[in-house]
Order: structure tokens, then C-alpha cells, then sequence
């Protein structure tokens, strides 16, 4: 196994020369313990069917069906499959996914460590990135009065907001939709900062995707704080990107980021009439619980 510091970002590493299918359990405890250093392990020239990719993701933890049905492959539920295009002529997964900031399942009782992705087809004329928050980085680099606001602090984390329509929400109300989510996933409180189980640590734990309110603290006040600290954390300084080729596997542990999907550019051309399409993509994602607990006192 040959590791390699990413160049083009202060987080990450690449790992080459390693074919995952014929891993041992020994390398498999490295790339462990490269994520939890780095944060982002990108392991390159991979080519798994997706039975060796559910595999993959038992090698690294307990993968996690992720609680909406329509995310999941026919045939291989623990894979979330982000489409745009049709597989036999149906509609395969969802389209658009993960478009704004947040740190996977963060608003589950035990939130997933672990996101594994694996692209499948890639746009040819646009690249397709992903963008990562340091959220270390960020508290260690936030003013001191910020900071404070926080000691000590429960964060309200909610996905309702984020919810994706079904077919079979056809007819309901709007009202009757959210009743729907809060059944299914109420909201959850998680401590704004947590010390990583792993490093020990110390990182924030809130998105602007997700995270919604402030235990104990009023509506307006909860909001003005969480609007000052969105904006400090989605500063450039603490934004790192990464960009997509056929073979990655992309692996990042949730607890140090909050991530977002970079932007899809629009096809726009004239000549054939083929205006304002999205280019085709198609990825593959697995969530892992990593045994370890959110975060440690």
C-alpha cells in the first residue's frame, strides 16, 4: 500500500497501488487510521461491482440502509444511489442529492461516522466535485466570543427540511407530509462541539443543512447565532474540494466535515438544441458506522 498527502487541499490522502476487493483486515485497520488523521482517504484506481462495494463497506464498520426507501439500489439496499439517468427505462435513485452543506444522517439519535462514495458515470464536460468544511479547523479558528456561545451548547439537528417528495406523497397535504417526517425521524440534539473518539480531538458539529435550533435558547436568538457561525464556518479558508475520476472511492468520516456535492454546470448547446440538460451522473454511496461513538467527554 503506497499513502500519498493530497496536494490540492490540506485535508486528505490518497492511497494507491491497493485493490480494495483483495484487502487484508490489516490494511483495512491503516485506512482506518489514515481517515481518522486525515479526515478524507481517496483510494484510486478501483473497479467493484456492487456486491464488493457493500463488501468494502463491512470491511470498514456496519453499513446503515439510509431511512428513505427511494435512495436505495434495487437489488443492493445499503447502496444510496444519486441519478439523474434511468436504468431499463425506469427512474433509478434520486436525482440533485446533497446540494447544500451538512454531515450525513446528523439528525439520527446516532448519527452514521462514515460516508462512502463511488462514482459510476461522470459528467464529460463539467467536473463533479465534492466540497468539504474542516470543522476543526473552523473551531480551532473561531473567535473567542463565538465560541463561548457555544460551551456547553445542544445543537437541534433536523431533516425535514431537506426531504425529498415521493410518488407516494402524491395527494398529501403539506401538513400531512412533515407529520409524516416527524414519525419518521423526530428532531435530535447533539453537543455543538464533541471530541473525537478516535484523536481526541476537539471539532464542531452543525451544518446549515440540518442543524435548526439551539436547546434552550429562543427562536430569534438560536437563528442570529447559527446565522454568525454558518457564515464564519463556510468561509474559502476552511473549504477544501475535491474532484471525481472513475475509480475513486471517496471515504470521509462525518464527525470532522460538514460536505456538500459541487455543483452540476449545465449543458448548453445550440447546435444540437440540447439546452440547459444536466450531463448524466451516477454514484454510488454506503453510510458506516465506525463502532465508535459520536464523540467522547
Amino acid at each position: 500500500m503506497n499513502m500519498d498527502i493530497s496536494l490540492n487541499a490540506e485535508i486528505g490522502c490518497f492511497i494507491t497501488d491497493l485493490n480494495a476487493v483483495k484487502a487484508s483486515a490489516e490494511e483495512f485497520s491503516a485506512i482506518k487510521k489514515l481517515l481518522y488523521k486525515h479526515k478524507i482517504v481517496i483510494l484510486k484506481d478501483q473497479n467493484m461491482l456492487e456486491q464488493q462495494f457493500c463488501d468494502l463497506a463491512v470491511a470498514l464498520g456496519e453499513p446503515i440502509p439510509y431511512l428513505q426507501e427511494n435512495y436505495h439500489h434495487p437489488d443492493y439496499p445499503l447502496i444510496f444511489v444519486s441519478s439523474n439517468v434511468e436504468q431499463n427505462g425506469e427512474k433509478f435513485g434520486v436525482a440533485r442529492t446533497g446540494g447544500y452543506w451538512h454531515s450525513d444522517t446528523s439528525f439520527l439519535d446516532y448519527p452514521v461516522a462514515l460516508t462512502m462514495l463511488y462514482p459510476q458515470i461522470i459528467p464529460v464536460n463539467s467536473r463533479r466535485t465534492t466540497l468539504f468544511i474542516d470543522l476543526e479547523k473552523a473551531l480551532d479558528e473561531m473567535p473567542t466570543e463565538l465560541k463561548r456561545c457555544l460551551d456547553n451548547r445542544y445543537l437541534i439537528q433536523r431533516g425535514k427540511w431537506k426531504y425529498k417528495v415521493r410518488e407516494e406523497d402524491v395527494g398529501l397535504d403539506m401538513s400531512e407530509i412533515m407529520m409524516l417526517i416527524h414519525q419518521v425521524q423526530p428532531p435530535v440534539s447533539h453537543p455543538a462541539v464533541i471530541r473525537h473518539p478516535a484523536t481526541g480531538n476537539k471539532t464542531l458539529f452543525a451544518s446549515r443543512g440540518f442543524t435548526i435550533g439551539i436547546d434552550g435558547m429562543g427562536t430569534d436568538e438560536a437563528n442570529t447565532l447559527l446565522e454568525s457561525l454558518f457564515d464564519f464556518i463556510e468561509q474559502d479558508r476552511f473549504i477544501s474540494e475535491f474532484q471525481w475520476q472513475l475509480g475513486d472511492i471517496i471515504i470521509w468520516d462525518n464527525r470532522f466535515l460538514a460536505h456538500k456535492a459541487g455543483r452540476l454546470a449545465e449543458n448548453n448547446d445550440p447546435v444540437s438544441g440540447d439546452i440547459n440538460k444536466e450531463e448524466d451522473t451516477l454514484v454510488y454511496r454506503i453510510i458506516i458506522r465506525d463502532g465508535l461513538p459520536l464523540g467522547n467527554k
